[in-house]
């Protein structure tokens, strides 16, 4: 019994998409534990510090809409993979990462009522690992359309 090389993605893309949630959940757990503050903030360089922010809302809009934008999303994600069906093992792994994101922060706002932000590079608004997921697949679909 042989396995192609599409059925083993089809079983690698959840496993990694799994594995960046538990990464995003426990670096929000971390911070959370150490609770650094605006007086605190440690760096790891003299541009990046972490500091402790919480947001009730997703892109910008109130709570109340995170549900519509989270199914706006996953819509739009699946009629960008259907459009490509050449790269449809690039469109996977982008779509696997930015809904990794998106779940990572869904999961925020269930279990603390907020979604945990972090990482500040004093530059761009403070973000975390899952905000950068969503960039980073997000981007990738966009670059695959182009």
């Amino acid at each position: 019994m042989s396995v192609t090389s599409s059925e083993l993605f089809a079983y690698l893309w959840p496993c990694a998409g799994a594995l960046l949630i538990v990464a995003d959940q426990i670096s929000k757990s971390v911070v959370l534990a150490r609770r650094p503050t605006p007086a605190n903030r440690y760096g790891f360089r003299p541009r990046i510090s972490v500091c402790l922010n919480r947001r009730t809302g997703i892109a910008g809009l109130p709570r109340r809409y995170a549900y519509l934008l989270l199914i706006v999303a996953a819509g739009g994600s699946f009629a960008a993979i259907q459009m490509l069906p050449l790269y449809r093992l690039s469109a996977e792994f982008c779509l696997t990462i930015a809904l990794a994101g998106a779940i990572g922060n869904f999961i925020d706002l269930v279990r603390r009522g907020a979604i945990v932000d972090f990482i500040d590079l004093r530059i761009w608004p403070v973000f975390n690992l899952a905000d950068a997921c969503i960039v980073a697949g997000t981007g990738g679909l966009l670059w695959l359309m182009i």
